[in-house]
């Protein structure tokens, strides 16, 4: 799922040669070839109305993706380039402020496509429903733009294009911490199933971030994105929560 920046020529080429991207990556790696398996299950569900913007959200990446794979020339219109947001007098482009919300629909394999549209769909309907319809989509979106602003100040590959939902999807990750950070979530590890705290997990997936960013390990990833995305979310949900104190109640445990 790493992309290769040797071939950074290959941009503007044949349809049939995709561009180099750099992953936005899922927090949430399926690793096949290890046998590594990473479910997450709530123990409880906050569900007030259907959450149908994530449920659009999740029919919207799936239809582009296989619009992708018809036509890969779409990938290289509509990916976010960070060298293209900011050129001649210094002037943000139109067209490339427009990549960064396109870009969010955007991904690379059809394992990037699941594991980011399966973090969407555990997390997202929870967030939605505390958010409420309109301000969900407002926020998701915002935590994507955020997540593209700061990777664009801090790479030093601005020229390579970036896909993924994963920048807004740490966004949502935020939040779920911040609106339910008591609730048990079972990871599945290999052959267990492991409680913990949803603020605990959050956070180990946060911090792993920075120590990839720090580090440098998977230079071709897009850690500082997944930073951008959490930072935004972190904020707007505290102001959300400050000035609107939604109501959050506790739900009866799922039947299993």
């Amino acid at each position: 799922m790493l992309s290769n920046s040797s071939n950074q020529s290959n941009l503007g080429e044949t349809p049939q040669k995709r561009v180099n991207v750099v992953l936005i990556e899922c927090y949430v790696e399926i690793k096949s070839k290890k046998g590594i398996h990473l479910v997450v299950i709530e123990e409880r569900e906050f569900e007030r109305f259907p959450p149908f913007i994530t449920w659009a959200l999740i029919a919207a990446n799936i239809v582009v993706f296989f619009a992708e794979v018809m036509d890969p020339r779409i990938l290289d219109t509509f990916a976010f380039v960070p060298a293209y947001l900011l050129e001649g007098d210094g002037f943000l482009k139109v067209s490339s402020v427009i990549t960064i919300f396109t870009s969010m629909f955007l991904h690379a394999d059809i394992i990037h496509l699941l594991s980011n549209m399966y973090v969407l769909w555990v997390f997202g309907d929870d967030c939605e429903n505390v958010y409420g319809r309109g301000y969900f989509t407002l926020f998701y979106f915002t935590c994507g733009v955020g997540a593209s602003l700061l990777y664009t100040i801090t790479t030093s590959s601005p020229e390579i294009p970036c896909v993924g939902a994963s920048g807004a999807l740490f966004g949502v990750l935020a939040a779920y911490a911040i609106f339910f950070p008591t609730r048990r979530l079972y990871v599945h590890v290999r052959y267990y199933f492991i409680p913990v705290p949803a603020i605990v997990y959050v956070l180990f997936y946060a911090i792993f971030e920075f120590l990839y960013t720090l580090s440098g390990i998977n230079p071709y990833i897009a850690h500082t994105a997944h930073i951008g995305g959490f930072l935004t979310g972190i904020m707007l949900s505290i102001v959300f929560r400050v000035t609107t104190r939604p109501r959050i109640y506790r739900t009866k445990r799922k039947w299993w």
